[in-house]
């Protein structure tokens, strides 16, 4: 039965909300995540609970109860649009959880329980995540995860991203159709190691250059990250556009941290 329980502090370790996550996963999808959905969860959920040193209940989403909550459930100030509200709002009616790791299971099967903000997750972008996150289409009765700025929102997941994506390896993790999963490195049909991407691939004066920024995910990306000397993960986010305009200003550009052809010369030219 249905109750209401104290507000309590449930501060995390990140290795404590890294094992609930991937464990929470693993039961709302009968597999283990790939490493790049495992840092979305922990860069989403560390983005609502202050990097889980403000986690309330074990709410790793600050899920709310809504009307079909069965669970115990608790209260605490809460802000929403701009505008503030005290405990014993309904506005703040939050979600209990005994444990951790039930905590991040119910927050894993919100995510994968709408399809928008499945495929957003599954996609491993933390910009695509974003972009379904934040939908709106009234008429198809699709509302957004949250009420704060997208643009907003979107950088810091990125950042968060950047800082928990290298701690998802799981030497044990591994797909039921044996493919890349958490702490596995992808391989290809032959079984040896997937081939990482070279110069070669965006040769000097090649005019397939594309202009990389700030929230671009994929090849290209890892291409500058290696040439800086950057976690190559195909993310372009904030540290990423730090390294940049450092090169650029190495090479007496504009730090605009934007990878155009002056850039992408700079870099292709050892």
């Amino acid at each position: 039965m249905s109750k209401q329980v104290p507000a309590v502090s449930t501060k995390l370790s990140v290795a404590v909300a890294r094992s609930a996550l991937l464990e929470g996963f693993r039961q709302a999808e009968g597999r283990n995540p790939t490493g790049n959905v495992l840092a979305l969860l922990m860069a989403q959920s560390a983005l609502e609970t202050g990097n889980w040193q403000q986690i309330q209940n074990n709410n790793f989403g600050n899920l709310k109860t809504g009307s079909s909550w069965e669970g115990d459930w608790t209260t605490f100030p809460c802000g929403e649009s701009g505008t503030s509200y005290p405990a014993g709002d309904p506005h703040c009616f939050f979600r209990s959880y005994p444990t951790p790791g039930a905590g991040a299971a119910d927050y894993v099967r919100l995510l994968t329980r709408r399809a928008h903000w499945r495929e957003g997750l599954l996609s491993g972008s933390p910009v695509e995540f974003n972009e379904a996150l934040s939908r709106r289409d009234n008429e198809a009765g699709i509302y957004p995860y949250y009420t704060a700025d997208p643009t907003r929102y979107g950088n810091l997941l990125l950042n968060r991203f950047e800082r928990y994506g290298g701690l998802t390896a799981d030497p044990k993790a591994q797909t039921d159709s044996g493919g890349s999963s958490v702490g596995e490195q992808p391989s290809g049909s032959s079984g040896s190691p997937a081939r990482k991407p070279a110069f070669a691939e965006y040769p000097q004066g090649s005019t397939d250059l594309p202009t990389v920024r700030v929230g671009m995910v994929g090849l290209a990306v890892e291409v500058v990250q290696r040439a800086l000397g950057a976690k190559p993960d195909g993310v372009f986010g904030p540290l990423t556009e730090r390294a940049v305009m450092a090169k650029q200003n190495a090479l007496n550009l504009l730090p605009d941290g934007i990878v155009g052809p002056k850039t992408w010369r700079g870099l292709v030219t050892r």
